[in-house]
């Protein structure tokens, strides 16, 4: 969104397309400098060492601030349960990818939308009725 401050970074576990169904691990806010929607570029990074410990950085490009966050194994999964997640994962594979791919298209659509919005206020003198009606439509 246009100014905000933070960004929620949070860390899932899994091998499905959306995070609802994955397993949550952590999460943590990296604050950003207010800007436009979309401006933000974040960078986030994953390091996992010998003893399981997952280790997650989020860097905002433009102000270098950073926040991490160590994420650390209360339990492990069984070989079973491994198996399980990646069986379920090409058993739906088809359909996670056509709502990942929905979701994008209407997040998308969202940004244009906003856009057309900013600019029709900032540039609407500019344009004739009948050019903001079309626009409108």
């Amino acid at each position: 969104m246009d100014g905000q401050t933070t960004v929620a970074i949070r860390v899932y576990q899994g091998e499905r397309e959306l995070v609802k169904d994955n397993r949550s691990l952590a999460q943590f806010d990296l604050k950003v400098t207010p800007q436009p929607a979309g401006l933000p570029r974040i960078e986030v990074t994953f390091l996992l060492d010998a003893n399981g410990i997952l280790n997650v950085s989020a860097k905002d490009q433009r102000s270098g601030k950073t926040q991490s966050i160590q994420v650390k194994p209360s339990y492990g999964l069984t070989e079973e349960e491994v198996n399980q997640i990646v069986e379920e994962s090409f058993e739906h594979a088809e359909s996670d990818v056509r709502s990942r791919l929905l979701i994008d298209a209407r997040n998308e659509a969202d940004i244009i939308l906003r856009a057309v919005e900013k600019a029709l206020k900032e540039g609407d003198h500019l344009l004739s009725e009948k050019e903001h009606q079309a626009i409108e439509a």
